[in-house]
């Protein structure tokens, strides 16, 4: 028994040999043929930095090969590979030859066409933008939002000059439907070109950033002083002999203000560099830290000016 099974594998062994030796012998005697593959695409190397290949024209080239089988006969345009190297070029549309194509194996390349294709390359640039909140639904009944919070506030835009160009905002969306407490979400930066739609081909950096929206019961409220911002030195021999702010105080919502919040509300600054007089100005009110103001958002600020001599007077 066991003699009949060594000799039954030594039989098989001996017909795959005797296959693979006819199939060497038909594929020597299978005829090369040559035939024509369109559609090669063409394939930019050794682009320098700070340049992008915008466009080539023509996008393929024809390439011409000569092979045998079948598997020859099966082969498509992704079988191939066509180079063109930017070594040096510069920003701009010129010509380039075709310098490499690659075949596959046992694969003869006999030709390929055109030779040069047309490469517009453009510089890369950055640009930072600050991020806008699109709030989208409303908090629930009874409940007020405040203004948005991101972080960070600005982000890096990179790509071509002339995408670049067209491009003028850096947004995100929150919805706070139904909220009743502060929202904090991270959320994917979208960026929009001058009609409002998506601009692709460039690259923003951070992707995401964190918004807090801050939401409040509308009940938390209080009134607190505002306090005028003074900077700068009158004139020598003269000095600030005080400040008027009108409304002297404000009405603030947010989180926690009932309950203590801000201690007040301070104006930006006015300056009384160099005066001899009075200044009088109208200034707007910095929102404190998760609170909005009621009402205006500017005050009159009148800084009395007069000889050193009269300070402390009446």
């Amino acid at each position: 028994m066991d003699r009949l099974l060594e000799n039954d594998l030594a039989v098989k062994l001996v017909s795959v040999l005797l296959a693979v030796i006819l199939w060497l012998q038909v594929a020597r005697e299978v005829p090369e043929t040559q035939r024509s593959i369109p559609g090669v695409p063409v394939e930019v190397r050794n682009l320098p930095p700070g340049l992008e290949a915008v466009a080539v024209s023509p996008a393929t080239v024809t390439v011409v090969a000569r092979g045998r089988g079948r598997s020859f006969v099966s082969l498509t345009e992704e079988d191939f590979v066509a180079q063109v190297d930017l070594s040096g070029a510069r920003a701009g549309r010129a010509a380039y030859r075709v310098d490499r194509v690659t075949v596959p194996k046992g694969v003869t390349l006999v030709g390929f066409s055109p030779e040069e294709v047309m490469v517009t390359l453009e510089e890369v640039a950055e640009k930072e933008v600050p991020v806008r909140v699109r709030i989208a639904g409303e908090p629930a009944g009874g409940f007020e939002a405040g203004t948005p919070a991101v972080v960070p506030a600005l982000v890096v835009v990179r790509g071509r000059a002339s995408l670049l160009a067209a491009l003028r905002e850096a947004g995100v969306e929150v919805s706070l439907a139904g909220a009743r407490e502060t929202v904090v979400v991270r959320r994917p930066v979208n960026l929009f070109d001058a009609r409002g739609q998506p601009l692709a081909g460039v690259r923003v950096v951070p992707e995401e950033v964190s918004v807090t929206v801050p939401v409040w019961h509308a009940t938390e409220a209080r009134e607190v002083p505002v306090r005028p911002v003074v900077t700068g030195e009158p004139a020598s021999g003269y000095a600030v002999l005080r400040v008027e702010v009108s409304p002297s105080s404000v009405r603030v919502r947010g989180p926690g203000v009932a309950e203590g919040g801000p201690a007040e509300v301070v104006t930006e600054p006015v300056s009384v560099a160099g005066a001899r007089r009075d200044v009088r100005a109208t200034v707007s009110l910095v929102p404190p830290a998760n609170a909005r103001l009621e009402g205006s958002r500017q005050v009159e600020v009148v800084v009395r000016v007069g000889p050193a001599s009269r300070r402390g007077g009446p």
